[in-house]
């Protein structure tokens, strides 16, 4: 495999890798900001296909990387671990936010307590991949 396609290949998977902080970052905005639950839930359903372009880009692109490399380090298997957890922890988001209605204060609230945990989560993750990555690649 020529040199120039692996390293063109991984400046693609840094570049999507590079704007995956960016939806948490603003669901946290969103979520410290917004007062009005309903207001809230429709910024981060807007916010979430960028989430899943983004996370989609990444994975792809990682495994286009991992098949060229053929082989499995450690800093490759955090970013693996890291993706998983984000991608398990935005569908869990979904399902929990889905059948609140606008009535249900307490729901409500619970919602965004664990939304901020995730979000937060999701950067810790993406920053200790970002890490390992660059460090055993």
């Amino acid at each position: 495999m020529p040199p120039s396609v692996i390293s063109d290949s991984l400046a693609v998977h840094l570049f999507f890798a590079s704007f995956l902080a960016l939806p948490p970052l603003l669901n946290l905005y969103f979520l410290f900001t917004e007062r009005r639950f309903v207001r809230l839930a429709k910024k981060i359903k807007l916010i979430a296909p960028a989430y899943y372009f983004l996370m989609a880009v990444t994975l792809f692109s990682g495994i286009i990387l991992l098949t060229m490399l053929g082989e499995l380090s450690l800093g490759l298997g955090m970013m693996v671990v890291a993706w998983l957890g984000i991608f398990i922890g935005e569908i869990k988001r979904h399902k929990l936010q889905k059948p609140i209605s606008s009535h249900e204060e307490e729901m409500q609230a619970r919602f965004v307590i664990w939304a901020k945990r995730k979000y937060l989560l999701d950067l810790l993750l993406f920053l200790l991949a970002l890490g390992l990555g660059l460090k055993f690649f």
